[in-house]
């Protein structure tokens, strides 16, 4: 008896660490909750697994880009964003940026 009780226990653990992914349903938002990463809010975009762990899939590829994927560095994401804009909004960020109320020019 005592065995199965043991091997019980092993499965019910086993069936618990699979368990890797909570979504919790907000009013027009949902949180995707994950054991190896941070927490992500979303709504009307798709979720990418990869790695066991979850992404949100931004531009609607369906695959991780460098910029959708929070384990790389800011400037690693800012980089990978940047080189796939079209040169116009590239444009309309840079008149943004000499405006007179511009964001702070080390943040460029």
């Amino acid at each position: 008896l005592m065995k199965r009780v043991n091997s019980i226990i092993l499965i019910l653990a086993a069936a618990c660490a699979c368990q890797q992914y909570t979504v919790t349903e907000h009013e027009g938002y949902d949180v995707l909750s994950q054991r190896r990463g941070p927490a992500l809010g979303y709504s009307d975009v798709d979720i990418i697994y990869a790695d066991g762990q979850a992404f949100k899939d931004l531009n609607r590829n369906g695959r991780l880009d460098v910029y959708e994927d929070w384990k790389q560095t800011p400037q690693e994401r800012a980089k990978d964003l940047v080189s796939q804009m079209p040169v116009e909004y590239l444009s309309g960020i840079r008149w943004i940026a000499d405006s007179p109320h511009r964001c702070r020019q080390d943040l460029l």
